[in-house]
């Protein structure tokens, strides 16, 4: 069986098992035709299939309690889950830059996540380095533990910010960016913005 065939096999399972979300991801591509001449439309379809493929690895890998950081079957979905957040981003970016929708709360918190986590994953660098100055911060859990603190330059060419990186309780990919306009890090689920997409946007198939 050639490799093309089993990741056939692979969405078109997963199309199956996610049928009804995937529909809905269908329903919200409309969104796309704001553009007509562009590819926004397949675009947002795709992070559909990738999605319910991410959620069938996310029910697997909890199911054979594949926390553990080792396991193959982790690093696919992590690196999934990042292809997932920059496109998400990007068509995200779009929406907001060419008014495709209404720039609701829950819009401007999805695009928001989304740039924080899309910045370390894709430039090394934290999400609104330009206007944060030299920054010190702690990791999550740590704040104000002194000997933990870590210095941010947005002037140093070797600048980077490497995310704490882990599975959610549902077995999505989590991350904890730096936040700073909340001068805080919190913990994102790849999962919980899918699904805060899809309820914004396309809570039904009506």
């Amino acid at each position: 069986m050639k490799v093309a065939q089993y990741i056939n096999a692979a969405f078109g399972l997963a199309a199956q098992r996610h049928a009804s979300i995937f529909d809905r991801w269908i329903a919200l591509s409309l969104i796309g035709a704001g553009l007509p001449r562009s590819l926004l439309m397949p675009n947002i379809q795709r992070i559909g299939r990738l999605d319910i493929l991410l959620r069938c690895l996310e029910e697997e890998l909890i199911a054979v309690g594949g926390e553990a950081r080792g396991d193959l079957g982790f690093d696919h979905l992590l690196h999934l889950s990042e292809l997932w957040v920059g496109s998400a981003y990007e068509i995200f970016r779009v929406m907001d830059e060419r008014g495709l929708v209404e720039k609701t709360p829950e819009f401007k918190q999805i695009k928001w996540d989304l740039s924080l986590l899309r910045m370390p994953l894709e430039k090394h660098e934290l999400a609104g380095r330009k206007r944060t100055g030299v920054l010190e911060f702690w990791p999550i859990g740590e704040a104000n533990v002194s000997d933990s603190a870590e210095v941010y330059d947005p002037d140093d060419p070797q600048r980077s910010f490497i995310m704490p990186t882990g599975l959610s309780s549902r077995g999505s990919a989590s991350w904890a960016p730096y936040d700073h306009l909340a001068g805080s890090s919190r913990w994102i689920e790849r999962r919980q913005i899918a699904d805060a997409i899809l309820s914004h946007w396309a809570p039904t198939l009506a």
